[in-house]
Protein backbone atom coordinates (compact mmCIF):
# COMPACT_ATOMS: atom_id res chain seq x y z
CA UNK A 1 0.00 0.00 0.00
CA UNK A 2 1.20 3.55 -1.29
CA UNK A 3 1.01 5.83 1.82
CA UNK A 4 -0.01 9.64 1.11
CA UNK A 5 -0.72 10.86 5.07
CA UNK A 6 2.43 8.83 6.81
CA UNK A 7 5.84 8.58 5.86
CA UNK A 8 7.43 5.54 7.61
CA UNK A 9 10.92 4.64 7.73
CA UNK A 10 13.39 1.43 9.36
CA UNK A 11 16.95 2.54 11.36
CA UNK A 12 18.70 -0.40 11.32
CA UNK A 13 15.97 -2.24 13.57
CA UNK A 14 13.97 0.58 14.95
CA UNK A 15 10.62 1.44 12.98
CA UNK A 16 9.56 5.43 12.45
CA UNK A 17 6.40 6.37 11.93
CA UNK A 18 5.89 10.09 10.93
CA UNK A 19 2.43 11.82 10.74
CA UNK A 20 2.33 13.14 7.57
CA UNK A 21 -0.72 15.82 6.50
CA UNK A 22 1.04 19.30 7.70
CA UNK A 23 -1.32 21.30 5.60
CA UNK A 24 -3.91 20.21 8.19
CA UNK A 25 -1.48 20.34 10.86
CA UNK A 26 -1.67 16.18 10.47
CA UNK A 27 -5.51 15.73 11.32
CA UNK A 28 -6.96 12.35 11.63
CA UNK A 29 -9.04 11.54 8.19
CA UNK A 30 -10.46 8.48 7.35
CA UNK A 31 -7.71 8.20 4.80
CA UNK A 32 -4.74 8.43 7.17
CA UNK A 33 -6.33 6.29 10.02
CA UNK A 34 -6.90 3.51 6.93
CA UNK A 35 -2.98 4.07 6.72
CA UNK A 36 -2.38 3.50 10.11
CA UNK A 37 -4.23 0.42 10.27
CA UNK A 38 -2.84 -0.94 6.96
CA UNK A 39 1.22 -0.20 8.92
CA UNK A 40 -0.22 -1.24 12.18
CA UNK A 41 -1.08 -4.62 10.61
CA UNK A 42 1.99 -4.82 8.41
CA UNK A 43 4.95 -3.96 10.75
CA UNK A 44 7.25 -6.89 11.57
CA UNK A 45 7.07 -8.33 15.13
CA UNK A 46 11.00 -8.67 15.32
CA UNK A 47 10.80 -5.02 15.03
CA UNK A 48 12.67 -3.43 18.34
CA UNK A 49 10.58 -0.84 18.72
CA UNK A 50 8.11 1.92 16.79
CA UNK A 51 8.43 5.58 17.17
CA UNK A 52 5.39 7.68 16.59
CA UNK A 53 6.04 11.84 16.03
CA UNK A 54 4.60 14.61 13.87
CA UNK A 55 6.67 17.62 12.93
CA UNK A 56 8.12 20.66 15.09
CA UNK A 57 4.40 22.87 15.52
CA UNK A 58 2.18 20.00 16.11
CA UNK A 59 1.85 15.85 16.50
CA UNK A 60 -1.79 15.98 15.35
CA UNK A 61 -4.35 18.69 15.87
CA UNK A 62 -7.14 15.90 16.05
CA UNK A 63 -9.57 14.29 13.73
CA UNK A 64 -11.22 16.03 11.09
CA UNK A 65 -13.72 17.83 12.02
CA UNK A 66 -15.54 18.82 8.39
CA UNK A 67 -14.92 15.53 7.41
CA UNK A 68 -16.90 14.07 10.88
CA UNK A 69 -19.18 17.38 10.47
CA UNK A 70 -21.06 15.07 7.89
CA UNK A 71 -21.33 11.59 9.54
CA UNK A 72 -24.41 10.09 10.45
CA UNK A 73 -24.77 8.90 13.76
CA UNK A 74 -24.65 5.48 12.71
CA UNK A 75 -21.23 6.46 10.72
CA UNK A 76 -20.37 7.65 13.54
CA UNK A 77 -20.26 5.11 15.44
CA UNK A 78 -18.46 3.10 12.96
CA UNK A 79 -15.64 5.74 12.42
CA UNK A 80 -15.23 5.52 16.03
CA UNK A 81 -14.78 1.94 16.46
CA UNK A 82 -12.36 1.58 13.69
CA UNK A 83 -10.21 4.27 15.28
CA UNK A 84 -10.67 2.25 18.51
CA UNK A 85 -9.72 -0.35 17.19
CA UNK A 86 -6.85 0.97 14.66
CA UNK A 87 -4.86 2.29 18.06
CA UNK A 88 -5.81 -0.32 20.17
CA UNK A 89 -3.77 -2.77 17.65
CA UNK A 90 -0.36 -0.76 19.49
CA UNK A 91 -1.28 -2.80 22.19
CA UNK A 92 -0.55 -6.05 20.96
CA UNK A 93 3.05 -5.07 19.63
CA UNK A 94 5.66 -7.00 21.34
CA UNK A 95 7.80 -4.38 21.25
CA UNK A 96 7.71 -0.63 22.79
CA UNK A 97 5.82 2.05 21.50
CA UNK A 98 6.67 5.84 21.76
CA UNK A 99 5.29 8.81 20.94
CA UNK A 100 7.44 11.67 20.67
CA UNK A 101 5.22 15.16 20.67
CA UNK A 102 6.20 18.42 19.91
CA UNK A 103 3.45 21.47 19.58
CA UNK A 104 0.15 20.41 19.16
CA UNK A 105 -1.79 16.98 20.41
CA UNK A 106 -5.46 16.94 20.50
CA UNK A 107 -7.90 15.02 20.51
CA UNK A 108 -7.27 12.00 18.25
CA UNK A 109 -4.15 12.98 18.40
CA UNK A 110 -3.89 12.75 22.21
CA UNK A 111 -5.70 9.76 22.25
CA UNK A 112 -3.45 7.71 19.65
CA UNK A 113 -0.36 8.75 22.01
CA UNK A 114 -2.37 7.48 24.94
CA UNK A 115 -2.56 4.08 23.01
CA UNK A 116 1.14 4.28 22.89
CA UNK A 117 3.71 2.71 25.31
CA UNK A 118 5.27 5.75 26.46
CA UNK A 119 5.37 9.57 25.45
CA UNK A 120 8.11 12.49 25.11
CA UNK A 121 7.56 16.04 24.69
CA UNK A 122 8.68 18.71 24.05
CA UNK A 123 8.15 22.07 26.14
CA UNK A 124 6.03 23.35 22.92
CA UNK A 125 4.11 20.71 23.43
CA UNK A 126 0.20 21.62 24.32
CA UNK A 127 -2.25 18.82 25.09
CA UNK A 128 -5.72 18.96 25.58
CA UNK A 129 -9.43 17.17 24.70
CA UNK A 130 -11.53 20.02 22.69
CA UNK A 131 -14.25 17.69 21.58
CA UNK A 132 -16.41 19.40 24.20
CA UNK A 133 -16.15 22.33 22.90
CA UNK A 134 -18.01 20.94 19.90
CA UNK A 135 -20.71 19.08 21.77
CA UNK A 136 -19.27 15.94 21.50
CA UNK A 137 -16.56 13.93 23.26
CA UNK A 138 -13.44 12.39 22.21
CA UNK A 139 -14.32 8.95 20.16
CA UNK A 140 -10.76 7.22 20.23
CA UNK A 141 -10.09 5.95 24.01
CA UNK A 142 -9.70 9.27 24.96
CA UNK A 143 -12.55 9.10 27.89
CA UNK A 144 -10.95 5.48 28.57
CA UNK A 145 -7.60 6.26 28.68
CA UNK A 146 -7.28 9.65 30.47
CA UNK A 147 -8.17 8.41 33.97
CA UNK A 148 -5.73 5.75 33.86
CA UNK A 149 -3.10 8.39 34.28
CA UNK A 150 -4.68 10.58 37.04
CA UNK A 151 -7.47 11.02 39.40
CA UNK A 152 -10.78 10.73 37.77
CA UNK A 153 -12.15 13.95 39.20
CA UNK A 154 -8.70 15.03 37.16
CA UNK A 155 -9.85 13.89 33.80
CA UNK A 156 -13.08 14.72 34.14
CA UNK A 157 -11.70 18.63 34.33
CA UNK A 158 -9.58 18.00 31.21
CA UNK A 159 -12.10 16.76 29.33
CA UNK A 160 -14.98 19.05 30.48
CA UNK A 161 -12.75 22.30 30.33
CA UNK A 162 -11.08 21.12 27.56
CA UNK A 163 -8.02 22.80 29.01
CA UNK A 164 -4.28 22.32 28.23
CA UNK A 165 -2.76 19.66 30.85
CA UNK A 166 0.35 21.25 31.62
CA UNK A 167 3.62 19.88 31.52
CA UNK A 168 4.35 19.65 34.67
CA UNK A 169 1.43 18.23 35.79
CA UNK A 170 1.40 15.84 33.00
CA UNK A 171 4.84 14.34 33.91
CA UNK A 172 3.89 14.38 37.70
CA UNK A 173 1.45 12.04 36.60
CA UNK A 174 2.80 9.81 34.33
CA UNK A 175 1.21 11.05 31.09
CA UNK A 176 4.28 12.03 29.91
CA UNK A 177 7.52 10.50 30.95
CA UNK A 178 10.38 12.85 29.62
CA UNK A 179 10.82 16.54 28.48
CA UNK A 180 12.98 17.95 25.87
CA UNK A 181 13.95 21.32 23.87
CA UNK A 182 11.06 22.02 21.37
CA UNK A 183 14.08 22.80 18.70
CA UNK A 184 15.65 19.37 19.42
CA UNK A 185 12.53 16.73 18.01
CA UNK A 186 15.44 14.89 15.47
CA UNK A 187 17.99 14.86 18.19
CA UNK A 188 15.26 13.32 20.55
CA UNK A 189 14.33 11.45 17.57
CA UNK A 190 17.91 9.95 17.46
CA UNK A 191 18.68 9.29 20.62
CA UNK A 192 15.44 6.98 20.93
CA UNK A 193 16.52 5.23 17.59
CA UNK A 194 19.72 4.31 19.33
CA UNK A 195 18.89 3.53 22.33
CA UNK A 196 16.32 0.78 21.57
CA UNK A 197 19.39 -0.30 18.53
CA UNK A 198 21.79 -0.96 20.90
CA UNK A 199 19.57 -2.32 23.92
CA UNK A 200 18.47 -6.49 23.90
CA UNK A 201 15.24 -6.36 22.31
CA UNK A 202 14.67 -9.75 24.35
CA UNK A 203 14.35 -8.11 27.60
CA UNK A 204 12.86 -4.75 26.67
CA UNK A 205 9.36 -7.02 25.24
CA UNK A 206 9.47 -9.33 28.41
CA UNK A 207 9.30 -5.66 30.58
CA UNK A 208 6.58 -4.91 28.27
CA UNK A 209 4.80 -8.08 28.44
CA UNK A 210 5.45 -8.06 32.55
CA UNK A 211 3.87 -4.25 32.53
CA UNK A 212 0.90 -4.65 29.90
CA UNK A 213 -0.08 -7.99 31.90
CA UNK A 214 -0.32 -6.63 35.34
CA UNK A 215 -1.64 -3.60 34.02
CA UNK A 216 -4.33 -5.12 32.01
CA UNK A 217 -8.18 -4.52 32.51
CA UNK A 218 -11.00 -5.42 30.61
CA UNK A 219 -11.76 -2.40 29.33
CA UNK A 220 -13.90 -3.33 26.02
CA UNK A 221 -17.06 -2.36 26.82
CA UNK A 222 -16.05 1.05 28.13
CA UNK A 223 -14.84 1.86 24.59
CA UNK A 224 -18.25 0.81 23.39
CA UNK A 225 -20.02 2.82 25.62
CA UNK A 226 -17.53 5.98 24.12
CA UNK A 227 -18.46 5.03 21.04
CA UNK A 228 -21.94 4.86 21.53
CA UNK A 229 -21.96 7.89 23.19
CA UNK A 230 -19.32 10.01 20.83
CA UNK A 231 -21.59 9.03 17.74
CA UNK A 232 -24.98 10.41 19.44
CA UNK A 233 -23.21 13.73 20.54
CA UNK A 234 -21.89 14.30 17.19
CA UNK A 235 -25.23 13.64 15.61
CA UNK A 236 -27.09 15.87 17.92
CA UNK A 237 -24.58 18.62 18.94
CA UNK A 238 -21.51 17.84 17.34
CA UNK A 239 -22.30 18.70 13.67
CA UNK A 240 -23.82 22.52 14.61
CA UNK A 241 -21.33 22.67 16.89
CA UNK A 242 -18.20 22.34 14.55
CA UNK A 243 -20.21 24.46 11.93
CA UNK A 244 -20.30 27.02 14.30
CA UNK A 245 -16.41 26.97 14.84
CA UNK A 246 -15.80 27.53 11.60
CA UNK A 247 -18.16 30.20 11.03
CA UNK A 248 -16.40 31.75 14.34
CA UNK A 249 -12.53 31.83 12.80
Amino acid sequence: MEYKFIKTSTFENVALLELNRPDKMNALCIEMVEELNHYFNSIPLSTYALIITGQTDFFCAGGDLKEMQGLTEREAQRRSTYVQNTFKLIHKFPFPVVSIISGYCLGGGLELALHSDYRIAANNARLAFPEVKYGMIPGAGGTVLLGEYMPASDALYYLTTCENIPLEKAVVCGLIQKLFNENELAVEIKKQVEYFNKTNPDAVKSVKLIQKSKAENNLTHIYELEANEFAQLLFNNGRSGIQNNFKQQ
